[in-house]
């Protein structure tokens, strides 16, 4: 999840899907939860350094478009989602 808030935190990402495949939806709420209590802390300290505070706002996404492996990029398009980060294994498929 490091790697997540950085990228969050320091790019402009405003819209961040999450994808979990089926097998691992029981513990999307957890995973959120921690990212959002991570970038909480990173936009306190952004605030103080810049002077301007940035939300990012996290989005699951719940069902699977093809298979749990294939990364919802049309789902992510219907909500204007500036990033896809999708947990599990994937097949690339386009």
């Amino acid at each position: 999840m490091g790697v997540i808030t950085i990228l969050c935190s320091v790019t402009r990402i405003f819209l961040c899907e999450i994808q979990f495949p089926d097998n691992l939806l029981k513990d999307s709420t957890r995973v959120v939860t921690a990212l959002r209590k991570r970038l909480q802390s990173l936009k306190k300290i952004d605030a103080t350094e810049s002077g301007h505070e940035t939300n990012v706002g996290l989005f699951v996404m719940a069902d699977t478009a093809y298979g749990s492996c294939c990364v919802d990029e049309v789902g992510a398009s219907h909500i204007n989602a500036d990033c896809v980060i999708h947990y599990g294994h994937t097949c690339f498929s386009p």
